[in-house]
Formats: structure tokens, C-alpha cells, sequence
């Protein structure tokens, strides 16, 4: 991979993590701030997802990126913000 396609590749997960962020903090009903939130993380650990609002977050990711995700995923390997974001950034064609 060239120095560009990893600037770009670096640059979507940034685009998709900053969006994962704010959807977290709008969600929170102000209690968190989008800087706030640890991508690194478990996302139910930490209390920015719990079972309510999961398939909200795979519904909004699917709708924005085009990216479908098992609920199953995200107490997977996707349990995390930054992993979360790699993996969106990496199969959606929206950001390409």
C-alpha cells in the first residue's frame, strides 16, 4: 500500500470514527461529549451501546455507509469504537 492509500484509508476511518462519535454523544442526551468517548474501549462496557440501542447504531451504519453489520459483531470483534470504525471505512463504498 503507497503512502497516499494509507493517508486515505486513514483519513475514512478518521471521517467514520468522528461520526460514530457524535452518534454516540447525541444518543447519550448530553452526558457525553464526542472527544469524551475512549475508542478503545467495549462499547457496552462503557455504556455507549446497550441492547436497546444497538440496531439503532447497525441501522444508522447501514444507512450512512451502506455497510451491513451483524448485532452479534459488536460484542465481537467490533466491540470497540476504533474497530468499529476500521471496519466500516474499509467496506464502504460511500467514502470511496
Amino acid at each position: 500500500m503507497s503512502q497516499n492509500e494509507r493517508e486515505t484509508a486513514s483519513s475514512r476511518v478518521a471521517a467514520v470514527e468522528s461520526s460514530l462519535r457524535r452518534f454516540f454523544a447525541e444518543r447519550s442526551g448530553g452526558a457525553l461529549e464526542p472527544d469524551a468517548i475512549d475508542a478503545t474501549a467495549h462499547l457496552f462496557d462503557a455504556g455507549y451501546v446497550d441492547s436497546m440501542n444497538s440496531l439503532t447504531l447497525l441501522d444508522f451504519i447501514e444507512e450512512r455507509y451502506g455497510v451491513e453489520i451483524p448485532e452479534v459483531d459488536l460484542v465481537g470483534g467490533l466491540s470497540t469504537l476504533s474497530a468499529l470504525a476500521e471496519y466500516v471505512a474499509e467496506r464502504s463504498h460511500a467514502l470511496r
